[in-house]
């Protein structure tokens, strides 16, 4: 997002040592290897019959996951590395929310 900023102050980030083509196709990378380990968690919740689980997971995480990819892979300007960032930062307050949805959906909601 502040390439400029970051490589006037000489921070060694991805996309100042290897540009910010590198930088976005590598993000992409970790964010489709997240998906397919929470694909594995998914499935396992779906042959559990934790389908609240399941569900939960698709809409608030996996769903999101790959709508922020793909905004990844489509971002050109500051105010677009800023949404994607907003992004993660949502889908990681939705995966510790996780942790409280799940303890009801299996105590107060079965």
């Amino acid at each position: 997002e502040d390439k400029e900023g970051d490589a006037e102050y000489k921070v060694s980030t991805i996309a100042v040592q290897f540009g910010v083509s590198f930088a976005r196709w590598s993000g992409v990378f970790v964010l489709l290897l997240t998906l397919g380990g929470l694909l594995f968690f998914m499935v396992s919740f779906y042959k559990a019959e934790a389908k609240k689980d399941f569900y939960y997971l698709l809409l608030a995480v996996a769903i999101p996951v790959v709508v922020v990819a793909g905004m990844l892979t489509m971002a050109k300007t500051k105010e677009q590395y800023a949404k994607v960032g907003l992004g993660l930062k949502l889908i990681m307050l939705f995966g510790i929310l996780s942790i409280p949805a799940f303890y009801i959906f299996h105590n107060y909601l079965s």
